[in-house]
């Protein structure tokens, strides 16, 4: 697909996506919080109606050929719901975290609470690890590559790559933390430095397929 196509591509899936979050934020889920219904099953429709965007969103971008998906060898169903996360260990973020854990429901949180810098992580927040200890959930660490990379913190979205991205997601071992004893600026420490390992290595990965792609140029 030629570049300045995909820019336009690209430019097209910004626009949906914060149009699409407008209509969700202004219209959609003021409706949906208001209609008729217990707590639960209003509690229940945001839900569908978060994950239902989702979706959309993933197959739009997958339609365009922006993005592809390659399961890891653990592949399950990501979580349906995410919020955000605060280090304050009384904060009204971590204390709803909490109380969602506790209701049966999952979360999806992005320890670095936003992009990823080009070759290397940023520091993690410790809100959500802290709010599954106290929940008493298990935790699910997933790790998210793309090659060739594309969105990294500070990159203009019309840097597009030659190529649609290819999207790995892996899981590592579970953490459970029922009946534990445990503190959570430890495990994220450990968390983190599982990360830096894997993250190093898909690194040397992508060098490797980029300097491959070169050769393969020049020959």
């Amino acid at each position: 697909m030629p570049k300045f196509l995909r820019i336009l591509l690209s430019a097209s899936a910004f626009a949906a996506f914060f149009f699409t979050a407008s209509v969700l934020g202004r219209l959609l889920l003021p409706i949906v919080v208001h209609w008729p219904g217990s707590p639960e099953r209003r509690q229940a429709r945001r839900q569908r109606l978060l994950l239902l965007s989702y979706r959309s969103f993933i197959g739009y971008m997958r339609a365009l050929r922006l993005m592809g998906y390659i399961p890891g060898a653990d592949d399950r169903a990501l979580p349906e719901a995410s919020d955000g996360e605060s280090g304050e260990d009384r904060s009204p973020v971590l204390l709803r975290m909490v109380e969602h854990l506790r209701s049966g429901h999952p979360l999806l949180v992005f320890p670095e609470a936003s992009r990823s810098h080009e070759r290397s992580l940023r520091r993690f927040r410790r809100g959500a690890i802290e709010a599954a200890i106290r929940a008493g959930v298990p935790i699910v660490p997933a790790f998210i590559s793309v090659v060739p990379p594309m969105l990294m913190k500070h990159q203009a979205w019309y840097d597009v790559p030659a190529r649609g991205g290819r999207y790995t997601v892996e899981f590592f071992p579970v953490i459970t933390t029922a009946g534990q004893s445990l503190d959570s600026r430890v495990l994220a420490r450990e968390l983190r430095a599982r990360y830096e390992q894997r993250h190093a290595q898909m690194l040397a990965e992508r060098d490797a397929l980029a300097a491959a792609s070169s050769r393969k140029a020049l020959a």
